[in-house]
């Protein structure tokens, strides 16, 4: 019997303005196979944003990851909508589902949540995210730290979740951080997939549009660190897709 592979929905690309990201390091759907130990035989990537709607059932894969994505809530592509029914009926049906940055959004809006700017701001470079002692009881982030580091960069936020969801992690920043939406449907603002070298190079990228919009980037740069439990996280969700835990 062919093992189910791991779907990854990309939700965006990369600007053609930063070729040196893309041969570097990937696409937006490609960043998320070295840390969690996929390839092109055990993952399959479709482009939400190119009209790569999936139109099989839920069930057909062993897990759907959700990418992050420069685009934007707030400004709605009708996909962002399309795909609202079929996360729906990945959750209800309990296919482990994990959405990053902007996939944690768009999962709280398929279910109902508000999205919008975040009041505070950009929210960028490597910060501390605190968990809830419920962390220690769910599958996915039992293996985390209570306080662990990871990168960030995200304009907008969850602003209000939908019936049912529960909070596992947050900072001063970040209200819903890690949420919870069912036993086997997760998502995080933060990116476990960004490395410190990929941060470092995206925040130098875009470098004179935070100081043209009153950011500090040379600090934010001077505050990069190294996010062990990013990839490791990602690991995990992996080996709950496959039935390896």
């Amino acid at each position: 019997m062919t093992e189910k592979q791991l779907l990854i929905l990309q939700t965006g690309g990369l600007p053609d303005s930063t070729p040196e990201i893309l041969d570097r390091f990937g696409d937006m759907g490609d960043i998320f196979l070295t840390p969690t130990g996929l390839d092109d035989q055990n993952s399959l990537i479709l482009r939400l944003h190119e009209g790569e709607l999936p139109n099989t059932d839920p069930q057909d894969y062993a897990g759907i990851l959700i990418t992050g994505s420069p685009l934007m809530l707030s400004c709605p592509s009708a996909w962002m909508i399309d795909i609202g029914p079929w996360l729906q009926d990945a959750i209800k049906k309990k296919v482990p589902t994990l959405g990053v940055c902007f996939g944690h959004q768009l999962l709280a809006h398929a279910l109902g949540g508000k999205i919008g700017p975040n009041p505070n701001g950009l929210e960028a470079g490597t910060v501390s995210v605190e968990f809830s002692a419920a962390r220690k009881d769910d599958p996915l982030f039992s293996l985390l730290s209570d306080e662990p580091l990871f990168q960030v960069h995200h304009y907008e936020s969850i602003l209000e979740l939908p019936e049912g969801a529960e909070v596992l992690a947050r900072n001063a920043h970040e209200n819903y951080h890690a949420v919870r939406f069912g036993p086997m449907a997760w998502s995080i603002q933060f990116h476990p997939e960004i490395s410190v070298e990929l941060i470092r190079t995206l925040l130098m990228t875009d470098k004179e549009n935070l100081l043209t919009n009153g950011y500090e980037p040379d600090r934010i740069l001077a505050g990069l660190q190294d996010t062990p439990e990013g990839p490791a996280l990602l690991q995990r969700f992996r080996d709950i897709a496959f039935g390896r835990v």
